[in-house]
């Protein structure tokens, strides 16, 4: 004889279920669409920075060559006797 009972506890215990799964699912997504947006962000002001950083060499110094310019970048200094 077939007793339907264990079979809507079954089907409840999987609804449950399939429901925590789909909340993680969601937690993840949100957390991965939170961290991608903190990354786009901090590059966009790193880009910013960078442009700010040029104007302001740029403007200190009035007169530049590319080289100087690129030597102020990576840091070089020049030690003169």
């Amino acid at each position: 004889m077939f007793c339907p009972i264990p079979l809507c506890i079954y089907l409840l215990w999987a609804f449950l279920l399939l429901k925590n799964i789909l909340a993680l699912c969601n937690i993840f997504a949100h957390n991965a669409f939170s961290f991608a947006f903190k990354i786009i962000i901090t590059m966009a002001q790193n880009i910013l920075n960078k442009y700010i950083w040029l104007a302001d060499t740029i403007f200190k110094a009035l007169r530049l060559t590319l080289k100087d310019i690129n030597d102020k970048w990576l840091g070089v200094v020049y030690l003169t006797a």
